[in-house]
């Protein structure tokens, strides 16, 4: 599916990462992605993330970008795509452990949207 809006990204991720920084993950799982994504070029699986020299966190779950719809930081969307929802709770702890404060310590899974299936 096609998204053109945070709003619509937000009701239909299967997870969410909130941060208090506005910059929330949208998580979903593998078969249900959105098709408007781009890989983000500096966070890439099975790679460190690495910032200004230093190593923060290894990515073990696909990450990308909707460019033109922006997280409430003003920068595109992060979306994570996972093959389970465990898969994507180690992505957030690798990231939290790597100094990240902004970000609560669950993901949330949209239990709404699982009804819908």
């Amino acid at each position: 599916m096609t998204y053109r809006n945070l709003i619509d990204l937000m009701k239909d991720c299967d997870a969410i990462v909130y941060s208090n920084k506005k910059d929330h993950k949208l998580i979903f799982l593998k078969g249900n992605e959105p098709s408007n994504i781009s890989p983000d070029r500096l966070r890439r699986k099975g790679r460190p993330y690495v910032k200004s020299g230093r190593r923060l966190y290894d990515v073990i779950v696909d990450m990308y970008e909707i460019k033109n719809i922006k997280a409430g930081d003003g920068k595109p969307v992060d979306i994570w795509i996972v093959d389970d929802f465990k898969q994507g709770q180690d992505q957030l702890n690798k990231i939290i452990s790597g100094g990240a404060e902004q970000f609560k310590s669950k993901i949330i899974i949209n239990k709404k949207k699982l009804q819908r299936r």
